[in-house]
């Protein structure tokens, strides 16, 4: 699939991360070209990443790989002794790119890795200060951070900042979507917004998102719906009219069905 990215906005969303939480962070896509900001690396990873033998891309492509076959945001301790998180950016189940970030130091004891330094040709004293140095993550706050970065993936989706292989069509009717989801709005009404057939609307939908129109509609109202649950003190009752639902009940109902948990459950589990 063919997918447009927005290089700009991308790199301004990464930026405001990384100066909120000064966590190093990139966006790659499927194949691992790199879109958006670099970061600066601290000394500890600058060092390793000097040297021949310390390439990081085989740690990032094995943590892409476990990422990959999970379908969702997958952490592991590189070979330098520090957590990284990759979040896959899915798009109707089609994984369109990655969020990777990291470089943070859980553990004061620097033994384990002090051979690995070495067989680089570093100086272990050195690096050893450079690893102390820098910030210490407990696991409630590496588990905020990939929060955040989960969030920041369905945001890229939410705001266009990736448009898989839209055409014409497609971008008017997922345009009407948008500005429409508080409304009851059918087929219809979608197929006139973006001047074609319903059986052309029904066309272009299989053809480049592999949904009808229907479930994308729902998938739509629930990604809203996700946003306004962990950014919003609304209750369910304001939330399901807001994204278009007749009722509390078939919203929390299609809710479940998607993401497991009802929604006052998952505003608990994502703030």
């Amino acid at each position: 699939m063919h997918v447009n990215y927005n290089k700009e906005k991308i790199e301004g969303v990464l930026a405001d991360f990384y100066n909120a939480t000064g966590v190093n962070i990139q966006f790659f896509d499927k194949n691992l070209r790199s879109y958006g900001a670099k970061f600066p690396h601290n000394k500890y990873c600058y060092a390793i990443q000097a040297t021949k033998q310390g390439i990081c891309k085989l740690s990032d492509r094995a943590l892409v790989e476990k990422s990959r076959e999970a379908g969702k945001a997958t952490m592991h301790i590189c070979h330098a002794g520090l957590v990284d998180i990759a979040v896959p950016v899915i798009y109707n189940e089609a994984i369109l790119g990655y969020i990777i970030l990291g470089q943070m130091r859980r553990d004061d004891d620097f033994s384990p890795i002090s051979d690995y330094i070495m067989g680089l040709g570093l100086d272990s004293e050195l690096m050893r200060e450079n690893y102390l140095s820098l910030p210490l993550y407990d696991n409630d706050r590496i588990q905020s951070v990939l929060n955040l970065a989960t969030i920041i993936a369905k945001y890229i989706l939410l705001d266009h900042l990736l448009i898989p292989g839209f055409n014409s069509v497609m971008q008017r009717a997922v345009d009407f979507m948008d500005e429409n989801l508080h409304l009851d709005i059918s087929t219809e009404d979608i197929a006139a917004a973006a001047r074609v057939s319903k059986s052309t609307l029904y066309k272009n939908f299989k053809d480049i998102l592999g949904c009808t129109v229907g479930d994308f509609l729902m998938k739509k109202r629930i990604e809203r719906a996700e946003g306004l649950l962990i950014e919003t003190e609304m209750t369910v009752q304001e939330i399901s009219q807001k994204v278009g639902f007749s009722s509390a009940a078939y919203f929390t109902a299609n809710f479940k069905k998607v993401n497991g948990v009802p929604p006052l459950r998952f505003k608990k589990n994502n703030t």
